[in-house]
C-alpha cells in the first residue's frame, strides 16, 4: 500500500514538473532566433496585439472573452513585454485587464460608450510615465466629430512619454487601430499619424503599435510609404538586426468568421510595429496557442487545428535598443 502511494505521488510530481517545464522553457518558435525570458536592461520589449472585442459568436462557440482573457494573460506573462499596445478593447474588458496585468499602468480613452479600442499597458517596474494623451484620426485631431474621411467610426491614437528606470532614457509609445472599411481613411490616417509622431516626439525614440488593416488587395504598400516618408517611421522588419521569425501574416482563420483566413491558416499581415530613432534587436510574430486549463504555451503545429486561438490576430513582438545619449 505504501509503495502504491509513493508511486502515485511520484506520478503527480512528474506531471506537475512537466507542466512547469513547458511554462518556464519557451518552445522553439524559431531555430535561429530565440526570445530570452531574462529581462534585458539594454533592450525594451514591445508587443502589438489585437485581442478581439466582445463577440456574441465567441460566446456561442465556447471561446468567449471570459475564456480568452486568461490565455492572453498567459501568453503575455510568458514573454514579459515592457510595453503592450492592445486593440479592440471593450470598456467592459478594463476591470479584467487591471486584474490580469497589475504590474502595468493602463492608458486608455473612451471612443464610444462601448469601446476604448486602442490601449497602452506600461510595465511600472521598467518605466515611469511622464505624460500621456491622445488624438483623433480625423481632419481635426483634437475634435472627434470632425471629418474622418469616410471611416465608419472615428479612430483614436493613444500615446505616452516614458522614462526608462534602468537607463533614464526617454521613449514615446503609440497605439492605434486604423479604420477597416475605408482605404482613403487609412491613407489620411497614415499621413496624420506620421506628422503627429514627428511633432510630438521630436527626435526622441518612438514606437508605433497597431492594427493598420493593411489588406493585400488595397495597395498596402501605399500606406507603408506614407508612414515611412521623410525617414519618419520604419517597419521593424526592414531594420531588424536578426531574421524575422514566425509567419508573415497576423490574421487568423476562425471557424465562423467568413472574412478571415481559412481555418488553421495565417492570412494577411494587418498588424505592425513601426519605429523611429531606435534600433531593432529582434522581431517576430507569435504563432502560439495556450492549452486550456494548463497554462501551457505551444507552437500552433503542436496542437489540433481546431484548438482556439486567444484572438483572431497574432501578437507582433520586437526588442529594441534605444539610441545612445
Amino acid at each position: 500500500m505504501n509503495s502504491f502511494r509513493f508511486l502515485f505521488i511520484w506520478a503527480l510530481f512528474c506531471d506537475a514538473a512537466l507542466i512547469l517545464s513547458y511554462n518556464y522553457h519557451r518552445p522553439e518558435i524559431s531555430n535561429e532566433l530565440l526570445f530570452p525570458n531574462e529581462k534585458m536592461k539594454q533592450s525594451v520589449r514591445i508587443v502589438s496585439y489585437n485581442i478581439r472585442g466582445d463577440n456574441q459568436k465567441d460566446r456561442v462557440e465556447g471561446n468567449s472573452w471570459d475564456i480568452r482573457k486568461y490565455k492572453i494573460q498567459t501568453l503575455m506573462n510568458y514573454y514579459e513585454p515592457d510595453v503592450m499596445g492592445f486593440q479592440e478593447v471593450n470598456i467592459s474588458f478594463m476591470p479584467d485587464l487591471e486584474a490580469l496585468f497589475p504590474a502595468y499602468q493602463i492608458i486608455a480613452f473612451d471612443i464610444t460608450p462601448r469601446d476604448k479600442d486602442a490601449v497602452l499597458l506600461i510595465n511600472k517596474k521598467r518605466f515611469t510615465c511622464k505624460k500621456y494623451d491622445s488624438f483623433w484620426l480625423a481632419q481635426d485631431p483634437a475634435d472627434q466629430t470632425s471629418d474622418s474621411w469616410g471611416s465608419r467610426t472615428t479612430r483614436i491614437v493613444v500615446y505616452a512619454h516614458l522614462i526608462d528606470l534602468h537607463t533614464n532614457k526617454e521613449l514615446f509609445v503609440y497605439c492605434t487601430h486604423f479604420d477597416g472599411y475605408s482605404f482613403d481613411a487609412r491613407c489620411e490616417s497614415a499621413i496624420l499619424l506620421r506628422d503627429q509622431v514627428r511633432a510630438i516626439s521630436g527626435d526622441a525614440p518612438s514606437v508605433v503599435t497597431g492594427d493598420f488593416n493593411l489588406f493585400p488587395d488595397e495597395q498596402p504598400q501605399k500606406i507603408y510609404d506614407i508612414l515611412c516618408a521623410y525617414n519618419c517611421l520604419h517597419d521593424v522588419r526592414d531594420i531588424s538586426q536578426g531574421n524575422h521569425f514566425g509567419p508573415d501574416g497576423t490574421w487568423i482563420g476562425w471557424r465562423y468568421d467568413r472574412s478571415s483566413a481559412p481555418l488553421g491558416a495565417v492570412g494577411a499581415r494587418l498588424d505592425n510595429i513601426f519605429l523611429r530613432n531606435a534600433a531593432v534587436v529582434r522581431e517576430g510574430v507569435l504563432n502560439a496557442k495556450i492549452i486550456a486549463d494548463s497554462g501551457v504555451v505551444c507552437e500552433t503545429h503542436e496542437v489540433p487545428v481546431d484548438t482556439p486561438y486567444s484572438s483572431d490576430h497574432l501578437p507582433v513582438i520586437v526588442d529594441i535598443a534605444l539610441s545612445k545619449d
